[in-house]
């Protein structure tokens, strides 16, 4: 799950996600897989991670901290 999505979508409500929004974003996302090497060559060409999408309201609270700092 790509950070800047969820991200954009925050942006454009214009106040926090909740937790049911933030699921149905991740569930309506459009999904790439690729091997391991592949992933963590994006991620660091990308300069961060991608959110797990089976923590993805615990990861997104996480993210959100780092961002107002």
């Amino acid at each position: 799950m790509d950070r800047p999505v969820i991200s954009a979508q925050e942006k454009k409500k214009g106040s926090p996600l909740t937790e049911r929004e933030v699921i149905s974003i991740r569930d309506n996302a459009t999904v790439t897989v690729s091997p391991p090497s592949k992933g963590k060559s994006l991620s660091a060409s990308r300069g961060y991670d991608d959110i797990d999408p089976t923590k993805v309201w615990s990861e997104w609270q996480k993210f959100r901290v780092r961002l107002s700092k």
